[in-house]
C-alpha cells in the first residue's frame, strides 16, 4: 500500500512523493476507509502552493475526499459498519489507500453511485449544499446569484438551489467557459449591471465579491477568504452528505466529471498541473485507486 506526502510547499512536479503506508490505527470514533477515489479539489492545490501559509510542519498527505469500503470500525461508531460504501471529506489525508476518517464525516454512498462520482461531490458537492440549505437558507421566493457559476461548487450551488424552487442566475465572466452553468441556471450572465436577486453565493472572491456586495439587500456567503463578515466556510458532516446524496440519487443534482487517472504519484502530479492550467473545465478530475 501506498500514500503520497506532501515533502516541499511549490510547484507540483516537485512537491509530492510517494511513500509506503503502515495500516492506519483508529480511535474509538473513527472509521478506516479502504480508499477507491479521491478527487482533485482547489483547497487542497491551495495548501500545496502554500496559499494558506507554510506553517503546517512537512511532509503531511493531502487530499480532502474520499470514496470507499469501511474496513474497520472504533468501538463508539454506530453510523456505519464494516463493508459499507461511505464517502466523506476529512481535513487531508485522503492521497492514501487506506484512510481514518471521524465517524461523523462519514456517510453511506447509495449502490446506485459510483465511487468516481460520490468522491467528486464529498467536498466541493457538500460545501455547495451547506452553503445553499444551511448559510442561505433559500427558499422558493429566492432569486439566487452565484458567482463562479461554472465551478464544482457553482454547479452543484444551481442545482440545489434550483430543487428548492429557486430561481438562480449563474455569473461567469468568461463567456468561454459558460457551458456547465448554462445546463442547470435560469439565466447566465457576465455582468452584474441590471441584475436583482435576493441572495448570493461567491466563490470566486475579490473585485467580484466587492460589485455583489454592493447590492444591500441580498443576502450574501463566500466561501473566498478575505471579508469575514460574509466568509464561511463547508462543515464536514454525515447529515449534509445523507441529503446531497439524495438529490443525487433523484436526478435533481448532476455531478460532473471529465477525466478519470489511475491513482499514483505521476498522475497525482498531472492532475494537479492540469488543475492548475484549467485544461479540463466541463467537470471535476478524480484518481481511481479501485474499481
Amino acid at each position: 500500500m501506498k500514500k503520497i506526502e506532501l515533502i516541499k510547499y511549490g510547484i507540483a512536479n516537485e512537491a509530492f512523493k510517494e511513500v509506503e503506508l503502515t495500516k492506519p490505527s483508529i480511535k474509538p470514533n473513527q472509521v478506516l476507509i479502504d480508499n477507491y477515489a479521491v478527487a482533485i479539489d482547489p483547497y487542497d492545490v491551495k495548501f500545496r502552493n502554500g496559499d494558506f501559509g507554510t506553517e503546517t510542519q512537512l511532509p503531511v498527505v493531502l487530499g480532502s475526499s474520499i470514496a470507499g469500503v469501511v474496513l474497520e470500525i472504533g468501538q463508539e461508531v454506530e453510523n456505519v459498519k464494516i463493508g459499507d460504501r461511505v464517502i466523506a471529506s476529512p481535513h487531508l489525508k485522503t492521497y492514501s489507500h487506506q484512510v481514518p476518517v471521524l465517524s461523523k464525516q462519514v456517510s453511506l454512498l447509495p449502490e446506485n453511485i459510483d465511487f468516481v462520482t460520490g468522491a467528486a461531490y464529498a467536498l466541493s458537492g457538500q460545501t455547495a449544499y451547506q452553503m445553499i440549505v444551511s448559510n442561505l437558507e433559500v427558499t422558493s421566493d429566492d432569486i439566487v446569484l452565484i458567482s463562479g457559476a461554472n465551478g464544482s461548487v457553482g454547479t452543484t450551488a444551481i442545482q440545489v438551489a434550483k430543487s428548492l424552487g429557486a430561481t438562480v442566475i449563474g455569473l461567469v465572466r468568461n463567456v468561454d467557459e459558460k457551458n456547465n452553468a448554462s445546463k442547470f441556471a435560469d439565466k447566465i450572465v457576465d455582468s452584474l449591471e441590471g441584475i436583482i436577486f435576493t441572495k448570493a453565493l461567491d466563490t470566486v472572491g475579490g473585485q467580484v465579491l466587492e460589485e455583489i456586495l454592493k447590492n444591500n439587500i441580498a443576502k450574501v456567503v463566500s466561501i473566498v477568504d478575505g471579508n469575514e463578515e460574509v466568509h464561511s466556510f463547508m462543515k464536514s458532516s454525515s447529515k449534509s452528505l445523507n441529503e446531497l446524496s439524495k438529490l443525487v440519487l433523484d436526478e435533481k443534482a448532476k455531478i460532473l466529471v471529465e477525466k478519470i487517472y489511475e491513482f499514483n504519484l505521476d498522475n497525482l502530479i498531472k492532475a494537479h498541473n492540469d488543475f492548475e492550467q484549467k485544461k479540463y473545465k466541463m467537470g471535476k478530475i478524480v484518481l481511481k485507486l479501485k474499481n
